[in-house]
């Protein structure tokens, strides 16, 4: 068990210095001194805190991606929340007994609360991936919606062109009109072409701009070797991915409640205008047993079998991922990854998003002190060997002078696991804080 110290936190992480509203200092010349967390943590988190001090000292963290390698990307890899993952979050951590042997070409399985990848099997291979393309199609049209009360009440009018997709089908027919919701539940549970592109049609005005959408989410994700060029997963030649690409997206995805109550459904009844109605049934055989509770599977000959999975149990989610298996021999690696994983790792709490987690002293402001808090997608947990010590680290300026927006990204808090940085989130002004009144 390894705990890093404040020196060699600071030794580690790269730093840009940034003036500040008085005028900015060389980092190195800024002392650094130990605070408690204000946020009290159970289990066996090791909590220090480098903060940045001095006149007027203000600086941010820089996170440098460095370049992909068949091992993965090296370096940090940028969020889309103004956080980034560290080598550790992809560094496979050593276990007992080892990981199962499995039949896929590619596979992977991560954490879900985390992003921690605690299985690789050429998870950084480039492959394509067939119908869990879905994911990421469903995820889009989700975030489009944008939560808006009725938005998946929508009507989408299926034109000809979906109806044509070709493949698994969920039996649209050219002029009707489907509401979001059920094209989703057609998307995801029968597997249908039809659904993918009429979502796509729908949500992107066009199947270029639809395949924007997709690409530009999969990047802000972090999931870079990711380019689609159709909503289905049909065959192309640049219609490619990842294992840990998949995972990545698959664990945004799950945090949309209705795409987890979408894939955790067995079946789904559409009655169409004249009186048609359809019920769909869920693909994914494992639905129910031992926490399964979502989400895909695909088939291509290009591809092969390919599976993204899910499960629950006592409060801790593994997401699974295989690629280029056989139609039984998907289901057996992914229980035997999951048995594994759940009985090789555990839980263990973070910082709390939305908590205060360190203060910065203001000078001049209206309020003498401004709270600091994780945004509220930074992970609240991370699944750990029994035993692994996980270390947190903040940095942020002790003095500060007026005025701080709300929102302000005011310095960092890292996570490291057995002395690799796994994470690092911006520490956000809680308050915003005017300037004092020359009055009073």
């Amino acid at each position: 068990m390894i705990e890093k110290s404040p020196a060699d936190v600071r030794s580690s992480i790269q730093i840009t210095p940034v003036s500040g509203p008085s005028g900015g200092c060389p980092l190195h010349r800024l002392p650094l001194r130990r605070r408690a967390l204000l946020a009290g943590l159970a289990g066996g988190l090791v909590l220090t805190a480098g903060v940045l001090g001095g006149r007027a000292a203000w600086a941010t963290l820089r996170a440098s991606a460095g370049p992909s390698t068949a091992e993965g990307p090296t370096g940090w890899l940028p969020l889309a929340d103004g956080g980034s993952f560290g080598p550790g979050e992809r560094s496979v951590p050593a276990a007992v007994p080892p990981p199962p042997a499995v039949q896929a070409t590619a596979a992977t399985m991560m954490d879900a609360a985390g992003g921690r990848v605690l299985y690789a099997k050429n998870a950084y291979r480039r492959i394509y991936p067939a119908s869990v393309t879905k994911i990421l199609t469903a995820y889009v049209v989700l975030r489009a919606q944008g939560g808006r009360p009725g938005a998946l009440d929508a009507e989408v009018t299926v034109s000809r062109r979906a109806t044509q997709a070709g493949g698994s089908s969920m039996y649209l027919r050219a002029g009707e009109k489907v509401s979001v919701q059920d094209l989703l539940y057609g998307l995801m549970l029968a597997s249908g072409n039809d659904a993918a592109e009429a979502l796509g049609e729908f949500s992107g005005g066009s199947p270029a701009g639809f395949s924007a959408m997709l690409n530009r989410t999969a990047a802000e994700l972090g999931a870079a070797a990711t380019h689609f060029v159709n909503p289905s997963g049909m065959p192309a030649q640049d219609h490619v991915t990842t294992a840990y690409d998949l995972a990545l997206i698959t664990r945004a995805a799950l945090g949309e409640a209705e795409f987890s109550r979408i894939v955790a459904t067995r079946s789904h009844t559409v009655r169409f205008a004249g009186g048609r109605a359809l019920t769909y049934y869920n693909e994914n055989r494992l639905l129910g047993r031992d926490g399964v509770d979502g989400v895909k599977t695909g088939y291509t000959t290009q591809a092969g079998q390919t599976y993204v999975v899910s499960a629950t149990r006592e409060g801790m989610r593994l997401i699974g991922v295989v690629i280029g298996s056989s139609r039984a021999g998907k289901y057996r690696d992914a229980l035997a990854l999951l048995q594994w994983g759940f009985t090789n790792f555990q839980s263990a709490p973070l910082p709390p998003p939305g908590r205060v987690s360190a203060e910065t002293q203001i000078r001049g402001g209206a309020s003498p002190y401004v709270d600091l808090i994780l945004p509220a997608s930074a992970p609240a947990a991370v699944a750990v060997r029994p035993g692994e010590r996980v270390t947190v680290t903040t940095e942020a300026p002790t003095v500060l002078a007026a005025p701080v927006r709300l929102g302000q990204t005011m310095g960092a808090l890292t996570v490291w696991i057995g002395g690799l940085a796994y994470g690092r989130w911006p520490l956000l002004a809680a308050q915003a804080v005017g300037r004092a009144d020359p009055g009073t």
